[in-house]
């Protein structure tokens, strides 16, 4: 029991013993620790110190640079300083003249300062100048002063002289004055001499007016009386139909190379027995194929009824063909056959020239304006005329045709009057296909002893271009 006690005795007091030794070298390890710190400390605020030191050094150092460039904000950023004074040194360069770019004050400065000096010496040199002007100036002063001296000594001779001078200008001016009075006088002599003349000029030019309107007035009534025997055959017929071939569809006529017939020249046919064609109505319409002979040609059948068909004896007319005589016609207005709006005015043109006549004059519904009227024009054919719509210049160009018209005593017929009147047909074959180009006569012709149905120098013709 004794030695158990014991034995806890030791057990207890090795335990303390290492406690003790565990106490102890905790205790040191903290306590060098704390001396380390310590000094790490010391060491630290040390360098705190300095840093402070040197940090009010250097903001001492920056007020000055402040200073220098009058900043007053002290707070404000450094890349907006730098900023805004690069923009005054630019500035501040270019007020002086400089144009080079700086980074800082220093160069700045000392180039306007070269600028500066430069600018002094020129400045130096236009004083030079300028002196060097005025004492120039001050030498033609005072030559100009004794031009001047010398001048009033000429005026006061000149005075003399004007003052002698005057008298005789002003007896001059009397002389003058009479010599006015009898240029006034001459001058309103010939002034009523001169409306003497006017007068008598008048009187002249209005016996001249008054001739004129009567030799007019004579000549439109010759024309009247002459218009009476222009057509030796005013109610006669052009000729007749001597033979019909209705298998053919074709005719002859007594009329042919003697009476200078041509091809394509239509006739209207009348029955045998009209008096006056002027006032009958057409029964068919023929137009000639060929020439036999001098008074023999064979014509196709436009136009045939089956009531009153075209029989031997039945008179042929047509108001353009004469024997040998090509009459002039004039055109006016918009040309359409079939009412399709497509113009047939070369048609019509080929129609006249066909059948002997020849267009002198036209106006076209653009107010194209070709020839004009003279007084040997036999009758103007008239399309559509103006309305509200057509053009101003059209509606002139038609009125000025018109009124030659009247002035010439020219009849005006309507365009279908016209192509009733020369037998035109528009159904048929006969003087044009679609594309306006001419037929070729395929009708068998008679035998012919001389083997020659057309003469020899017969030209076909052609419709015009």
């Amino acid at each position: 029991m004794a030695a158990r006690e014991n034995q806890g005795l030791q057990i207890a007091l090795i335990i303390f013993v290492m406690l003790t030794i565990v106490l102890s070298v905790t205790t040191y390890i903290f306590f060098d620790n704390y001396k380390k710190e310590k000094q790490d400390r010391i060491a630290a605020n040390d360098k705190v110190k300095a840093i402070e030191k040197t940090i009010s050094e250097v903001n001492l150092e920056r007020e000055g640079y402040l200073g220098l460039i009058n900043q007053k904000d002290f707070e404000e950023k450094a890349d907006t300083i730098v900023k805004r004074n690069k923009d005054k040194i630019l500035a501040y360069a270019a007020l002086a003249g400089v144009n080079t770019k700086f980074e800082n004050y220093p160069d700045a400065l000392e180039e306007m300062a070269k600028t500066a000096k430069a600018k002094d010496i020129k400045l130096s040199e236009y004083k030079d100048a300028q002196d060097k002007a005025v004492a120039e100036l001050a030498a033609v002063k005072s030559k100009l002063e004794a031009e001047v001296a010398a001048a009033k000594g000429e005026t006061t001779k000149s005075q003399g002289e004007y003052t002698t001078f005057s008298g005789t200008i002003k007896t001059s001016i009397a002389a003058l004055a009479q010599s006015k009075a009898e240029a006034e006088k001459q001058i309103n002599e010939k002034v009523a001499e001169n409306q003497a003349l006017q007068d008598k000029v008048a009187n002249q030019n209005k016996k001249m007016v008054n001739d004129q309107k009567a030799a007019y007035k004579t000549i439109q009534d010759q024309k009247v009386v002459l218009d009476q025997y222009k057509d030796p055959r005013p109610t006669l017929t052009d000729g007749q139909i001597v033979y019909v071939d209705e298998r053919t569809k074709s005719a002859y006529v007594n009329i042919g190379r003697a009476d200078s017939l041509q091809r394509r020249v239509s006739f209207s046919v009348y029955d045998r027995g009209t008096n006056d064609v002027a006032t009958a109505v057409k029964k068919g319409a023929i137009e000639i194929i060929e020439i036999i002979d001098d008074k023999i040609s064979r014509a196709r059948i436009l136009e045939n009824s089956v009531s009153d068909p075209i029989l031997p004896g039945d008179f042929i007319d047509s108001t353009l063909w004469y024997p040998g005589k090509r009459l002039k016609l004039a055109v006016a207005g918009a040309i359409d056959f079939d009412k399709d709006g497509i113009s047939d005015r070369a048609k019509l043109k080929d129609i006249i020239i066909a059948n002997g006549g020849t267009v002198i004059a036209d106006v076209t519904e653009r107010a194209e304006v070709t020839g004009a009227i003279t007084p040997d024009t036999e009758r103007v054919i008239v399309g559509r005329g103006p309305d509200e719509r057509t053009d101003p210049k059209f509606n002139k160009a038609w009125s000025d045709m018109m009124a030659d018209a009247k002035k010439y005593n020219i009849p005006v017929i309507q365009l279908t009057q016209f192509l009733d009147s020369v037998g035109y047909t528009p159904n048929t074959l006969n003087s044009q296909d679609a594309g306006n180009q001419r037929l070729n006569d395929t009708t068998p012709k008679p035998k012919d002893d001389t083997n020659q149905l057309v003469p020899g120098g017969f030209r076909n013709r052609t419709p015009p271009a």
